[in-house]
């Protein structure tokens, strides 16, 4: 492994990384490498998607429409960005002495991570949680949208759920996907949303 980077990465960049999880305990986030090229995938573990969009996932993945890599949208804590800051730090010691076990998370993968150089892209945790806070509650989900299935006809109910939720169809490495949007003002609307959504795509099957 060349080299793996934890800098934050908005929702509608995630599809061109291919990402990483350190073989530990305690405190997630998820390291990336480059991947412009990458296409839509099925999932081995859904322990790494987010509790709010797992039922979402697996529905479009027993549908056959594998996604790209998505976001519930989230709210983080002080108390957890500074735990995860402190995770990560240990993370960059082991890295740049013994090296670090990562794991794809699509295909379970691993590889032993090893730098000398390697540094944390924040000084502090403070400004790693200055940074992810501005995307506060923005979610995204993508799946590849074949012209002939019958997820074409249902996208069109999502409306029920209104502005929060926005619905496009785009062009993504040659291949059409539908991508949704979600944004809310709290977390428990945002589950909500979610729950919606499943519900309304589940009439797909």
């Amino acid at each position: 492994m060349s080299s793996l980077s934890v800098s934050f990465i908005p929702p509608e960049q995630f599809a061109t990384k291919r990402w990483w999880r350190p073989a530990r305990s305690g405190a997630a986030w998820f390291y990336h490498s480059p991947a412009p090229f990458r296409g839509a995938s099925f999932l081995k573990d859904y322990s790494t998607v987010d509790l709010e969009l797992r039922p979402l996932i697996k529905l479009l993945h027993s549908m056959g429409l594998p996604t790209l890599p998505s976001c519930a949208g989230h709210w983080p804590p002080k108390k957890w960005t500074r735990r995860c800051f402190e995770a990560l730090e240990a993370d960059a010691q082991a890295i740049r002495t013994t090296g670090l076990r990562m794991l794809d998370v699509e295909n379970g993968a691993g590889v032993d991570f090893n730098d000398p150089f390697w540094q944390l892209p924040w000084f502090s945790w403070e400004d790693m949680h200055e940074e992810i806070t501005r995307y506060n509650g923005i979610g995204y989900v993508a799946f590849l949208l074949p012209p002939t299935h019958a997820m074409n006809y249902i996208l069109r109910d999502l409306d029920v759920i209104g502005q929060a939720i926005r619905v496009d169809r785009e062009l993504i490495n040659g291949r059409l996907y539908a991508v949704l949007r979600l944004r809310t003002n709290s977390p428990m609307a945002q589950g909500a949303c979610w729950t919606k959504v499943h519900q309304v795509l589940s009439k797909a099957r």
